[in-house]
């Protein structure tokens, strides 16, 4: 089993929109609502998202993932919300973590789904809104749900290693949203939710990490 050690482990995005269409209306793509969080210690600052103009910034708070957080897990969850008149697909792109930390990409379980229309029953959403989307790969999968190695490692079928550092990774696609025009409203959008989950163990060396995500629309 590897060796680790760490305290405090703080996950840093940055989400921006991106309209590069000649009708910037046509894709809408926000936050869809303060991030849960499950399996931090007592006493860890809560995860929080804050908009300027149309940069969304979360900062997602893991706090205390050594062996003295005894939860199997820590998850946190970030939920958008996309709202168009056009096919779209959602893209992310990371920053690489820095080599001094004991955290690599691969230590946290990366996945997205629950689509859910943000008003159930919405007669302004089209019919295929949330049932037309499709995940990319394994992005598909609940990162919460992988199964252990023989060293009670989880095996994640995607990580934050599955994201480029060097361009956008799309994770899902999906079809136009919104009926007669009527982007950006609660009953014309479908919200998403990007889950992740990482596991107390040991780290080291001692360190914290951050890492950027940029999440676009196109």
């Amino acid at each position: 089993m590897k060796k680790r050690t760490i305290v405090v482990v703080v996950l840093m995005f940055g989400l921006v929109i991106y309209t590069p269409h000649a009708d910037a209306a046509t894709l809408s793509l926000t936050s869809g609502g303060a991030p849960p969080v499950t399996g931090t210690r007592a006493g860890t600052a809560a995860s929080t998202d804050s908009a300027v103009g149309n940069t969304i910034t979360a900062t997602l708070n893991f706090g205390d993932v050594s062996l003295l957080n005894i939860n199997s897990q820590v998850k946190i969850v970030v939920p958008i919300r996309i709202s168009t008149t056009a096919n779209y697909s959602v893209r992310v792109q990371a920053t690489i973590i820095a080599g001094g930390s004991g955290v690599q990409a691969t230590d946290i379980g990366f996945g997205v789904g629950n689509f859910r229309a943000q008003v159930p029953g919405s007669v302004r959403l089209t019919a295929n809104a949330v049932s037309g989307i499709t995940t990319s790969g394994a992005f598909g999968t609940d990162p919460s749900l992988a199964a252990n190695d023989s060293d009670g490692q989880p095996q994640f079928l995607a990580t934050l290693n599955n994201i480029s550092t060097a361009g956008a990774t799309q994770i899902f696609s999906g079809p136009a949203t919104a009926l007669f025009g009527l982007v950006g409203f609660n009953a014309t959008s479908v919200l998403a939710d990007l889950t992740f989950i990482i596991v107390p163990q040991f780290f080291t060396p001692t360190a914290s990490f951050s890492v950027t995500l940029t999440i676009t629309i196109v």
